[in-house]
């Protein structure tokens, strides 16, 4: 199943504004935030693959620890090592605790 979209035009406003203020804010660098975005990329077409339509800021709201687990199991299954998932949680985290920040999602979202 084959989106054009894969989120609505808000979780895209969202991912601008994240990385923007990690750029700004935490100065990280250009391969950081590249590997952040690719990241948060990553559950984007899992999630329109899992939910069967583009994602909207009520899916990230809503995600069960089932469907995290899943992408995880999808990242496993593609050939992602420990090392690269715990980066990939660590960029997910960052971009919940941003979402919780501006009153997108709560700060429990992610467990």
């Amino acid at each position: 199943m084959a989106f054009d979209n894969i989120h609505s035009q808000q979780v895209g406003q969202c991912r601008t504004m994240w990385l923007d203020e990690l750029s700004s804010l935490r100065r990280l660098s250009e391969q950081t935030l590249i590997a952040y975005d690719r990241d948060l990329d990553q559950l984007l077409h899992f999630l329109v693959g899992h939910l069967g339509e583009p994602v909207q800021t009520k899916h990230l709201q809503n995600l069960t620890p089932t469907d995290w687990r899943a992408f995880l199991a999808h990242k496993r299954s593609n050939g992602a090592k420990n090392r690269s998932i715990a980066r990939s949680l660590s960029a997910l985290k960052s971009f919940y605790k941003f979402l919780a920040k501006e009153g997108w999602a709560t700060p429990d979202s992610l467990n």
